[in-house]
């Protein structure tokens, strides 16, 4: 089964996106960490122009690292919500697309400065959503 790499989602549209590591499924002994929903403002000039609404999924390789990985959720919940503001501040105005590549990658790098090792071995999108201020 193929899925589309990248994913756009509109204003006021809410999706469950299909990511290839979630929709093969988990291998085995690997360990799924649900992360609270992070909702991100998109202000410009003192005005709302949006929000941004993503939930993760952290996939520990064995429950030895799912212990390490739970264990650094408050730090990489910390590295996220600053990646994810500094992505939706760099939006053009406007620009209604959410790049899930992008964001995965950025995900991805802040993970790495935190989990060590091949812990950690897939963020897992569950939804991603944009609403635009009205």
């Amino acid at each position: 089964m193929k899925f589309a790499r990248r994913s756009v989602i509109a204003a006021g549209l809410v999706a469950v996106l299909p990511w290839p590591a979630f929709a093969a499924g988990g291998g085995p002994g690997e360990q799924i960490i649900d992360v609270d929903q992070f909702n991100i403002s998109i202000v410009r000039n003192a005005r709302s122009h949006g929000i941004i609404a993503i939930r993760i999924r952290l996939v520990a390789k064995d429950p030895i690292a799912a212990a390490a990985v739970t264990k650094a959720v408050p730090r990489l919940k910390d590295a996220f919500q600053r990646y994810l503001t500094d992505y939706a501040n760099r939006r053009p105005p406007g620009m209604i697309e959410i790049d899930l590549d992008t964001i995965k990658n950025g995900l991805d790098r802040e993970a790495k400065k935190i989990v060590e090792g091949d812990q950690l071995t897939a963020i897992l999108f569950r939804q991603a959503q944009f609403t635009a201020a009205r």
